[in-house]
């Protein structure tokens, strides 16, 4: 049987820090038949003179160029659109890699099953110099040989879609390219959360024609420079906002394809986009601009208040405390959540023996006990 051609869409502005880990990734593949478009978003730093070196010595590479930046991905991702010649269409930032055999997995999830439109799978988390960082993913369940299932509950439901809870990314997804070429382009008037608008589409379209494959398929790079991790400024927010209200007013919009049991959420839905941005910053230690992004919450029309002091007033709080007090308040959270969900995803069999070393089956009690002024020295006896 002939492979069909995938083609890989890659937009690149000032990429030339991670652009070559990142090519190698699909190189690769064990999955030889694809097409790597790279648009280059009128880069300036090397990243030009990186794409021609290694379109010359592989031919499956091609580079378009913007003489002026776009500022937007999705503006990047829709000039390659307009180009791609394969069947299937997958996507990759500069900054990502692929796992080894992605696009054969993914590949034949769509291959076996015809009415499947797109599958997509999991992601690992790396550092800025490539080391993969072993956290669980509490999804997954591992099983004896090594492989992974996927957990009770788990692909989402649409609640969870419509609150944005969705931790996959346009890098884990491959779709037909028919079926792209009837969604339309990307929305370049969304600074932000494009790519939960394509997963949304597709899932409006039938929740039996995407599915979520238990397979990592991808390594996501924690990037510093990422907009996540920068202190937002006031004109930053205001696009957040702009971007997460016209999408909240497309999807419900669509009432009569949305299930009835999500129809009445359009309140809570626009309430987790600000908390979503909230957290975020907090979690890096922006405490003034979480505050912003509740206060922008509670400004919104259809946001309860009630609703919005019990699940925004504790951010707000939080956000007061001194950065060293929140750091060891993550700390604590991150080592549970990991903890329960690496004991949660081995079988029984295996959790003792398996066990890795910083793990304590009664550390989990020691979380519930310890006292606040002693978190930092509770925590580094775990090690």
């Amino acid at each position: 049987m002939s492979l069909p051609k995938i083609s890989i869409i890659m937009p690149a502005r000032n990429a030339a820090r991670f652009l070559r880990q990142a090519i190698a990734s699909v190189q690769a593949q064990s999955f030889t038949n694809w097409e790597l478009i790279v648009v280059d978003d009128a880069s300036t730093d090397e990243t030009p003179a990186i794409l021609a070196a290694l379109a010359q010595n592989d031919g499956r590479i091609r580079v378009l160029s913007r003489q002026t930046a776009s500022g937007s991905a999705a503006a990047a991702r829709n000039l390659a659109l307009e180009a791609v010649q394969g069947e299937m269409v997958g996507f990759l930032d500069a900054d990502d890699i692929f796992e080894p055999d992605a696009l054969n997995c993914l590949w034949q999830a769509l291959a076996t099953e015809p009415q499947l439109e797109a599958v997509y799978g999991f992601a690992r988390d790396m550092d800025e110099q490539g080391r993969v960082m072993e956290k669980p993913v509490p999804c997954l369940v591992a099983q004896a040989d090594g492989s992974y299932r996927l957990a009770p509950g788990y692909p989402p439901d649409w609640r969870r879609l419509v609150f944005g809870w969705f931790e996959h990314s346009l890098a884990g997804l491959l779709v037909r390219r028919s079926v792209l070429e009837q969604l339309g382009l990307f929305r370049t008037d969304l600074p932000y959360g494009e790519d939960w608008v394509l997963y949304l589409k597709l899932y409006l379209r039938g929740p039996d024609r995407i599915r979520c494959l238990p397979h990592y398929v991808f390594c996501y790079r924690q990037n510093s420079l990422s907009v996540t991790k920068q202190p937002h400024t006031p004109l930053v927010r205001q696009a957040v906002r702009q971007s997460g209200l016209s999408i909240i007013d497309w999807l419900f919009g669509q009432e009569t394809r949305l299930p009835e049991s999500v129809r009445p959420l359009r309140g809570p839905a626009t309430l987790q986009w600000f908390l979503l941005w909230a957290k975020m910053q907090l979690m890096q230690g922006h405490g003034k601009s979480c505050r912003c992004y509740l206060q922008m919450a509670l400004r919104t029309p259809g946001v309860a208040v009630g609703c919005w002091l019990k699940t925004a007033g504790p951010f707000w709080l939080l956000s007061l405390l001194p950065w060293s007090c929140i750091q060891a308040i993550r700390s604590v959270q991150v080592r549970l959540k990991y903890q329960l969900a690496w004991l949660y995803s081995r079988p029984r069999s295996q959790i003792f023996r398996d066990s890795p070393p910083y793990f304590n089956p009664w550390s989990i009690a020691l979380y519930v006990i310890c006292r606040s002024q002693s978190l930092e020295r509770d925590l580094s006896s775990l090690h």
